[in-house]
């Protein structure tokens, strides 16, 4: 009976506004209740969500006597036969997104005061700029603006609520701001009218564990890997494919990397530059290791070895420094671990009378010219290969170092710049309703 009275009695026309001036305006009440997170599309830069959307506004012209009619006090209306205002999503990802309402799924209760009560569930397909600086600790604010179609209705917001029901996605703040907003007129640039607008933002963050052990730990362990490389003999046939094996495993890493984050020309993820710089390291191990395989299977004497500082630099000094075996280091091996009267060249024998006695070890002078007695008992092929060798175990052990210092630098450079994580999404200045001129 209180519907036909309203739609019949009262003359009431659903499309007809409820302002009779063209002064009034309407406030409008809207409520965004989230209940899940369906899917945030880094790569393209979007979020699904389903949410719970509520509208309460007055229209003075569904009034009636709940003692004229039973004590009824509220009653269901079909969405088609209310006005109700347009609202559209502005930041919807596609056309079928930005409207809100739809006649077979929502709902409206009026009361006897003229309060009209609308809801109705929706899945929201909206933009959301994605920030990939600190991935995968990074924090991300989503927003969704709904704007009226008329600028005599006037929208405030209240909290609803979020719940993201996410595995990846931890919900960290949910805010809802009203604003007004100026329209310019585009020839003179003076404001002509404002226009209201609400905004929903979800502020969310990203639980990192899944990447930290199937991204971050094995790419570390590829890259550990591949410097190992160095510490393999010079003359070993396996140096090469493990190497490359590595190169390859972090290529992988690579190109998961690039199809999770975002394109954007601005920023880089520091955990990008990461990867990069071990897979640079990589793919230095493997010319360096075929150079200094080069080294040890030269049948010519080294070009540099012929001078004396060059000589005493690469065979004495610079295997002392990384702890190396020093090329006298290995002749003495050479007379310690042969029995009396070792074969050492072509008709040449090491006797006890050759070897370094202990008042010679005493001073580097003795020990020098003690080596070279030995190494006067050696061929020309023995010395060279004897040459060789050292400077390709000297070259591996300062490469191992330089790369070791390298990776503990870019991993120090990189744990550094991820601590300098604000906890907020850089895009987030329109969800603080502390700071209005930001909603601009």
């Amino acid at each position: 009976m209180v519907r036909d009275y309203l739609l019949s009695h009262a003359n009431y026309s659903a499309r007809e506004s409820p302002l009779n001036e063209y002064w009034e305006t309407m406030d409008v009440l809207m409520t965004l209740k989230f209940h899940s997170m369906i899917e945030l599309n880094e790569k393209d830069q979007y979020i699904t969500t389903s949410a719970w959307v509520i509208l309460v506004w007055e229209d003075h012209r569904l009034v009636w006597d709940p003692a004229e009619f039973g004590n009824v006090y509220s009653i269901e209306m079909n969405f088609d036969e209310v006005w109700s205002p347009k609202l559209f999503v502005t930041n919807a990802l596609n056309y079928d997104g930005l409207t809100i309402f739809d006649s077979g799924r929502s709902s409206v209760i009026v009361s006897p005061h003229g309060w009209v009560t609308l809801s109705t569930p929706l899945i929201l397909h909206t933009k959301c700029r994605i920030s990939r600086e600190y991935f995968p600790f990074d924090h991300q604010s989503c927003e969704v603006t709904v704007t009226p179609d008329s600028l005599r209705i006037r929208l405030s917001t209240a909290q609803g609520g979020a719940y993201l029901g996410n595995p990846e996605w931890a919900l960290t703040n949910f805010t809802s701001t009203s604003y007004m907003f100026p329209i310019e007129d585009p020839l003179t640039g003076q404001v002509v009218a404002n226009m209201s607008a609400a905004i929903f933002c979800l502020m969310i963050k990203r639980s990192p564990v899944h990447y930290i052990w199937n991204l971050i730990v094995p790419s570390t362990c590829l890259c550990l890997m591949a410097l190992s490389t160095f510490l393999s003999p010079p003359d070993s046939g396996e140096r090469l494919s493990l190497g490359v094996s590595m190169v390859l495993g972090l290529t992988v890493f690579q190109l998961l990397v690039a199809d999770l984050v975002p394109i954007d020309g601005f920023q880089v993820p520091h955990l990008s530059t990461y990867l990069s710089v071990n897979f640079i390291m990589a793919c230095l191990a493997v010319p360096i290791s075929l150079w200094n395989i080069n080294i040890v299977y030269g049948d010519t004497r080294m070009f540099l070895l012929k001078y004396a500082g060059p000589r005493n630099f690469f065979l004495e000094t610079l295997p002392r420094v990384i702890c190396a075996p020093t090329y006298s280091a290995r002749i003495r091996e050479l007379t310690e671990d042969g029995s009396e009267g070792m074969d050492v060249g072509k008709g040449n024998r090491i006797t006890p009378e050759t070897t370094l006695s202990r008042d010679e070890e005493d001073t580097d002078r003795k020990d020098w010219v003690g080596v070279e007695k030995i190494n006067s008992g050696l061929s020309k092929i023995e010395k060279m290969k004897m040459e060789r060798r050292v400077v390709a175990v000297a070259m591996d052990r300062l490469f191992v170092t330089l790369f070791a210092f390298g990776f503990l630098l870019v991993s120090g450079s990189t744990a550094w710049r991820l601590q300098q994580n604000p906890g907020e999404s850089p895009y987030s200045e329109r969800c603080d309703p502390s700071d209005p001129s930001s909603w601009l």
